[in-house]
């Protein structure tokens, strides 16, 4: 055995009075449910039996003393959606799986300790770069994955604690991306750009009513107080993006941004943003397209954003950046993305 060749894994576990009651594959279950609307397709698609579904809710429900999911009649098996109580223990455990990757992303044994992987990249939250990611980690290549948005990604690849930076931040000034930020980052001529692709960003909302409303009226309606707003964390790409929106609108309908409801809140993914809009928790958010449609959720689309990632030049020509490359072409991503709403490439 090659100690090398050695990962080191870690599981989210969330206990409730010594009882296990959702795991990663429990985690799995719920999130088909809340996709496919149907305990019967959910058992389909993860090749299980219907009965082992339903005695694993049973469980969970007779564990905790609540609801889970809730079943109705229609089709074949009936369909199901996930209670309240199901969206909030699921979104215990996104968070707290988040929380364990952006600090740790995955470890890598070498000699018996834990070593530096082949290649640390800091991205913001996006689908086709944890899909680019993994296809490389199949290739054996040992990538520590850091979602940590994209400023934070920036300021990590400026003190050489990552290899790779993969951001998104709109400068309304330049009315550009990326390049003013590598600027201030003082990374203009410490990177080599490796990626880029265009993401469509878009207002997501559940009622839809709005479809039919155009921009300057949602606008005006979140400065009217009529509809909450929820906001990515700060430092996200997503977050400079809609700020900038808000900050426009703001003059254009001579109104008061501070007044803005929901202008407080930080959800730190997309999938964060979608579910609050699903609880009705908040009306409308910024995400993009694909967190949007796999959410179920209304849109308007609001821009096309440039979505790149940047190497150090230290490591560019290496074995590991060579191989990393081969597997980000443009052709590669231009096969991926015929399937993925939202995205496109030069």
């Amino acid at each position: 055995m090659k100690r090398e060749d050695l990962v080191v894994r870690y599981s989210v576990y969330i206990e409730y009075k010594g009882r296990i009651v959702i795991d990663p594959f429990i985690a799995q279950i719920l999130e088909k449910i809340r996709e496919k609307r149907s305990l019967y397709k959910t058992a389909q698609n993860l090749g299980i039996p219907y009965s082992k579904i339903w005695d694993i809710i049973d469980r969970v429900e007779r564990l905790t003393g609540e609801k889970l999911v809730e079943r109705y009649k229609g089709g074949r098996g009936g369909g199901a959606s996930l209670t309240s109580f199901g969206e909030e223990l699921l979104k215990i455990y996104n968070d707290a799986k988040s929380l364990l990757e952006r600090k740790l992303g995955s470890l890598y044994m070498s000699g018996g300790a834990v070593t530096r992987p082949e290649l640390i990249i800091a991205h913001s939250d996006d689908l086709l770069i944890n899909i680019l990611i993994n296809n490389v980690r199949n290739k054996n290549v040992k990538i520590q994955s850091l979602c940590l948005g994209s400023g934070l990604s920036l300021a990590m690849l400026s003190i050489g604690e990552v290899d790779v930076a993969c951001i998104h931040l709109y400068d309304p000034v330049a009315d550009s991306y990326n390049d003013s930020y590598l600027d201030r980052f003082w990374l203009k001529d410490r990177v080599e750009k490796i990626i880029s692709y265009w993401r469509e960003q878009v207002l997501a909302f559940k009622d839809q009513s709005l479809i039919k409303t155009d921009l300057d009226e949602i606008f005006r309606k979140i400065f009217d107080g009529e509809l909450r707003i929820g906001i990515r964390n700060r430092g996200s790409g997503t977050r400079i993006l809609f700020e900038y929106l808000l900050r426009r609108y703001s003059k254009i309908l001579n109104k008061d941004l501070n007044k803005v409801k929901g202008l407080e809140s930080e959800y730190n993914t997309h999938l964060e943003t979608a579910v609050a809009i699903n609880e009705r928790k908040i009306d409308l958010a910024l995400m993009p397209r694909y967190a949007a449609e796999k959410n179920r959720l209304y849109y308007k689309s609001v821009a096309w954003e440039r979505y790149e990632c940047f190497m150090r030049k230290e490591i560019f020509n290496s074995d590991v950046a060579a191989k990393f490359i081969s597997e980000i072409r443009d052709e590669k991503i231009r096969e991926i993305i015929k399937d993925l709403p939202g995205y496109k490439i030069e």
